[in-house]
């Protein structure tokens, strides 16, 4: 597997089994511990957050985030000490389309 594009594609793998009820959004933050940057963390959510979005449309993400009490800021802030170059979590939500469906 091409280890750049590791998190991007399995992102799409993971919103897919969420998008077929095959795995619970719930695990999103859970899949994200031990990684130290943001920026894979947020490659991977962003990921799976647009084949959702694709699949559910964007009412259809937002009820997901929100049966399962879901906030990007409880896993996909950036760390001042680990991701400098990385842009604030509403700033990146925005860059991927995803402000108002995710919630903070």
């Amino acid at each position: 597997m091409d280890v750049p594009k590791a998190p991007q594609l399995l992102g799409r793998f993971y919103g897919s089994c969420v998008s077929r009820n095959i795995a619970s959004l719930d695990l999103l933050p859970q899949l994200m511990e031990g990684d130290a940057s943001v920026e894979p963390k947020r490659r991977f959510s962003g990921a799976a957050f647009k084949v959702l979005r694709g699949a559910k449309g964007d009412a259809g993400l937002t009820s997901l985030c929100s049966e399962v009490g879901l906030t990007a800021s409880t896993f996909l802030t950036a760390d001042p000490e680990f991701d400098k170059d990385e842009p604030a979590l509403e700033e990146w939500l925005k860059s991927e389309g995803l402000t108002g469906l995710v919630p903070l």
